[in-house]
């Protein structure tokens, strides 16, 4: 089976929101209150108070210029779309917008954080950056990826492959392809103008994946621990289905310890949380990856703002979810991007 039609059949999730019931007081009502939270949730508001459970990181501020430079990028990186070489679309970029490069440089010079990197803003991360970046690059590790990957569903192979193919496209090893990425999203534009205050964030990227056991989200409200989910809810992970118990044990373990629920800087939030696999049969090692706010724009992975209000909200009892049951294909929503991608592959 081709490569193409492999993955035509995948069709990831929609980026509108949920419809909530109009009888509900909504923790995020307008514009405002999303600028607000938004703000509030900005890396360098919480990364001195997380910085032990969380990987190595680096500040660089950025300023006008750089803000500009990266704006302008973007424009001119769009124009140049009709060539595949994103190398040379990026060097063009640096050679009419010097800043650029200087940025690169910045990156480079963070020798204290172990290759590879991830880079951010401070507001959101450049994860949509492979939708607009060459098709050759994405093509070749999806393959390579798929090749390796032993499972008896087929369908759910190709989500395995999909999602670590968008992750590893978003370790680099240097400046020039941390700026390219941020020149091709448009996650990152969104942010750069809207936001008034916004720096460049530098992380090592846990590229190495035989030890991590996935990636969880921890709902917060009112300082207590109301609900738990895997973050992709769409693959089916047998290692996480028979070590459920272990998890949830380890994560409880994990913020009864460090006293985690008084410590974070916030009421209300949503953890991302990786766990990896260590020498300990009892409990996986537990890092910070992320804050978000609570509120109904937060993905919920395996829980749903319509649904399950009451236990996101700690109204009902905690529940850990882990998508134990292959989901029908039908259950998917169709994202026109990420359909043009699979189309042009």
């Amino acid at each position: 089976m081709s490569l193409a039609d492999q993955l035509k059949s995948v069709k990831l999730r929609s980026t509108v929101g949920p419809k909530e019931k109009s009888n509900e007081q909504l923790l995020c009502p307008d514009s405002e209150t999303y600028r607000k939270l938004m703000n509030e949730t900005q890396f360098e508001c919480y990364f001195d108070k997380i910085e032990k459970w969380t990987f190595p990181s680096v500040i660089i501020p950025m300023n006008h210029d750089d803000i500009d430079a990266l704006r302008q990028g973007y424009i001119y990186f769009k124009s140049l779309s009709s060539t595949d070489d994103d190398d040379k679309r990026t060097e063009e970029c640096f050679e009419k917008y010097p800043r650029l490069k200087i940025l690169a440089q910045t990156i480079d010079s963070c020798n204290t954080i172990p290759r590879p990197i991830f880079v951010r803003l401070s507001t959101r991360s450049a994860k949509d950056a492979i939708l607009f970046l060459s098709k050759n690059k994405f093509q070749q590790t999806y393959q390579t990826i798929y090749d390796r990957l032993q499972t008896n569903h087929e369908y759910n192979r190709r989500l395995l492959a999909l999602d670590e193919t968008t992750i590893r496209l978003l370790a680099v090893n240097d400046g020039f392809h941390a700026i390219q990425l941020l020149l091709a999203s448009e996650r990152i534009q969104d942010d750069l103008c809207s936001s008034t205050s916004i720096n460049l964030i530098v992380r090592q990227f846990l590229i190495d994946r035989t030890n991590l056991k996935s990636e969880f989200r921890a709902f917060i409200y009112k300082r207590q621990f109301t609900a738990l989910t895997q973050y992709n809810e769409y693959i089916v992970d047998e290692y996480l289905i028979a070590n459920k118990d272990k998890i949830l044990k380890t994560i409880q373990q994990f913020f009864s310890r460090e006293n985690l629920l008084e410590q974070i800087p916030y009421e209300n939030c949503v953890l991302d949380l990786i766990l990896i696999e260590n020498d300990d049969d009892q409990y996986f090692q537990v890092y910070i990856c992320e804050i978000n706010p609570l509120a109904e724009f937060a993905g919920t992975g395996l829980f749903s703002w319509l649904d399950d209000r009451k236990i996101l909200l700690g109204i009902e009892p905690f529940q850990f979810r882990i998508r134990e049951n292959y989901p029908n294909e039908s259950v998917f929503n169709t994202n026109e991007q990420w359909q043009s991608l699979i189309n042009n592959l």
